[in-house]
This record gives structure tokens, C-alpha cells and sequence, in this order.
């Protein structure tokens, strides 16, 4: 059969035991049993476009408009959005929308190639912070406060911070203090939180909303049982303008999007409202688990809190 990628695809279907990577439904096994025999009998009768029953992504006024109003609720945002190209389209829009060509923004060297892109596209400078290299590790950690108000000393003229937390190596910076020198200088917090929106469950105060964040981005498919793709964005702050960036995600968002998925981060949204707390500290008991058995492997090194 001369179907090159989807035989790519077959092959790994079968070769694969099991997901150790992204979307966080793990091949359906995420979804409770009962919701994803629905899914399975459902999905392509989902698989619709705006009709006059269904709400539109770009002018929500109906049942989307109130899937926005409860995600905010949850996360105790101001405003949130369903974001459909992945949390790569959050961290464009918001530079886009909340500054100008030939401002500059702090921004650490652990940011997502998507915040790049946003500055180029935008036509803002990016003033670099380099974090600290764990010795003996070679592992990059994120900017710690110390950094940052180092950097806000030196260049005054930035608009904003640009943090990333948890860090594709699992690190967790002292966002609270971060945020707290941030206002200080009068400026911006934004975080990419792509690989946290589980953090909020846990009473700890990891999570970037509940350290004082001004914009939060996230990839609920990323831990969540949602399909690639499903994020959101998080307006915490009265200083950012959250119809410039309504207007600047209709331009990011895509015409025909895979509204299955916006129902599923809708239903994702109140699973873990009544169950989240629940959930995720058995996902990390299950994490400390994994911890002390690899730790037990020869050759292997976990890293450590």
C-alpha cells in the first residue's frame, strides 16, 4: 500500500507497549472506560463545523462562551480560552496582542521555539537570560529570582518576564518569588506552564496561577486525557487587554477546528473539578514509585527534587 506515513503510523501502533509520551490519554487508557466507549461511538458524529446549534470558537456567545466562564472559574483566571493549535498558539497570541514591534521582553533560554517565533512575528527583542547548568548533570535548570532581578536591573526598558515552568526536564522554579521581583519592577509575569495544568491540584503553590501570574499557557494534552492540540490560556491579570488577545487568537485560530476536542477539554474541565485532587496525587505516588524502583536500576540516575 503506498501510504507511506500511515504505514509509519501501523508500524508503531504495533511495536508500541506502552505511551511514555504526548497526549496525555495514553492510547484511550486515560479516559474513564464508560466515556471512552462514548468516544468511540461518537467521535465522527462530533466531528462537526459552526452550525446554528453549534457555538463558534471565534465569537463565543452560547455553550462555548459558558465551557470559557467555568474553565476560568476553576483555575480562578479572569478569563480563559479554549486554545486549539496546542499551547504554541498562547504564546504567540499573547506576545502578539500585548506588545509592540521594538519592544523587548526577558525571556529565559528554556522558552518553547513557539515564544520565538511570536517575537520575530511580533517584531519584539528578546533580551536572553541564561539559567543555571546543573554541574555533573547537564542538566539546564530555569532562571531562579536571583536571575531575573538581575536581568530586570540591567535592562529597565522590558515589558515583561517569560518564564517556563515545569521545564521540559521537570524543574519547578520559585515562581512566587519570580513573580513577586517581577511586579516590583512593575512588569508582566507571563509562564508557559505547557506541562503543569495538573500543578493547581496539588497544595504546594507550584502551579504559575496560584504564584501570582499575570498569563498562564497550557497543555491539557500533554498530562490530561485530551487529544494533541487541546490547551488553553489563562488572563489572571486586570492589566492585560483580553479583547486584543480574543482578537489575536481568531487570527491564530483555525477555521475548521476539531471541535471533539474542545468537548473533551470542556469534559476534562469538569472531571477534574470534582476528581482532580484525587487524580493527581495518585499520579504522584505512582511517580514516587517509578522513582525508587529506576533508582534501583545499575546505570540509571533519577533526578532528584
Amino acid at each position: 500500500m503506498s501510504s507511506p506515513f500511515y504505514n509509519s503510523l501501523l508500524r508503531h501502533i504495533k511495536r508500541e507497549k506502552v505511551s511514555f509520551h504526548t497526549p496525555g490519554h495514553k492510547q484511550g487508557k486515560g479516559f474513564p472506560k464508560k466515556f471512552r466507549e462514548f468516544l468511540k461511538e461518537n467521535l465522527f458524529k462530533m466531528d462537526v463545523t459552526v452550525l446554528e446549534d453549534i457555538d463558534s470558537i471565534h465569537f463565543p456567545e452560547k455553550e462555548l462562551k459558558e465551557a470559557e466562564k467555568l474553565l476560568a472559574k476553576l483555575y480562578n483566571a479572569r478569563h480563559s480560552f479554549f486554545l486549539v493549535n496546542g499551547s504554541t498558539e498562547g504564546n504567540i497570541a499573547v506576545i502578539l496582542s500585548q506588545f509592540s514591534s521594538g519592544d523587548s521582553i526577558l525571556v529565559s533560554r528554556m522558552v518553547h521555539r513557539s515564544v520565538i517565533s511570536g517575537m520575530i512575528l511580533a517584531g519584539v527583542w528578546p533580551v536572553w537570560m541564561k539559567p543555571e547548568v546543573l554541574e555533573g548533570e547537564n542538566i539546564i535548570l530555569e532562571c531562579s529570582s536571583e536571575i531575573v532581578e538581575k536581568y530586570l536591573k540591567e535592562f529597565p526598558e522590558v515589558k515583561a518576564v517569560f518564564i517556563t515552568s515545569p521545564t521540559y526536564n521537570g524543574v519547578i522554579p520559585d515562581l512566587k518569588e519570580i513573580s513577586r521581583i517581577t511586579h516590583k519592577y512593575e512588569k508582566l509575569l507571563i509562564v508557559d506552564e505547557a506541562w503543569g495544568p495538573h500543578l493547581k491540584f496539588l497544595e504546594n503553590g507550584f502551579s504559575a496561577e496560584e504564584s501570582g501570574a499575570d498569563i498562564v499557557i497550557q497543555s491539557f494534552h500533554k498530562v490530561f486525557p485530551v487529544f494533541s492540540q487541546g490547551s488553553v490560556l489563562h488572563v489572571f491579570s486586570d492589566k492585560i487587554d483580553i479583547e486584543k488577545l480574543r482578537e489575536v487568537l481568531s487570527f491564530l485560530h483555525t477555521t475548521s477546528p476539531f471541535y471533539p476536542n474542545i468537548a473533551v477539554m470542556d469534559w476534562v474541565r469538569d472531571y477534574f473539578e470534582k476528581r482532580g485532587k484525587l487524580l493527581v496525587e495518585k499520579l504522584f505516588e505512582v511517580g514516587k514509585y517509578a522513582i525508587k524502583r529506576l533508582s534501583e536500576v545499575q546505570d540509571i540516575k533519577v533526578f532528584s527534587p
